[in-house]
């Protein structure tokens, strides 16, 4: 994870995640943090939101808020708490779906616990 902070004001707008996972928690009104992958570039808009990362996807879970989620140079989709995407590479529609409450909490224990 690398994080850019690109105003130099000690507050970062984005961040870089290769490999693993992270859990962000963003106030309401903070801006549209963003997160890279590999696969996807999720930009939140106020929220509690993870991102995982494995060398075949990006996956992308919602708890609380909004996410817009896109492949680079992509459409975005936009998720509400409860939704999750996985990204992999290529061009096929990203398919927002409800995550069963097994795969939400599983990622989520990852970061909380």
């Amino acid at each position: 994870l690398s994080l850019t902070d690109r105003n130099r004001d000690g507050i970062p707008e984005a961040a870089r995640l290769d490999a693993k996972g992270t859990l962000i928690e963003a106030p309401p009104g903070r801006g549209g943090f963003q997160i890279q992958t590999p696969h996807a570039v999720a930009v939140v808009r106020g929220t509690v939101w993870a991102v995982d990362v494995t060398p075949e996807q990006t996956s992308v879970f919602v708890e609380a808020g909004r996410v817009a989620v896109r492949r680079p140079g992509g459409r975005p989709v936009e998720l509400t708490a409860g939704d999750g995407v996985d990204v992999k590479p290529g061009r096929d529609p990203l398919v927002v779906k409800r995550w069963p409450p097994e795969r939400a909490a599983a990622l989520l224990a990852r970061f909380r616990p």
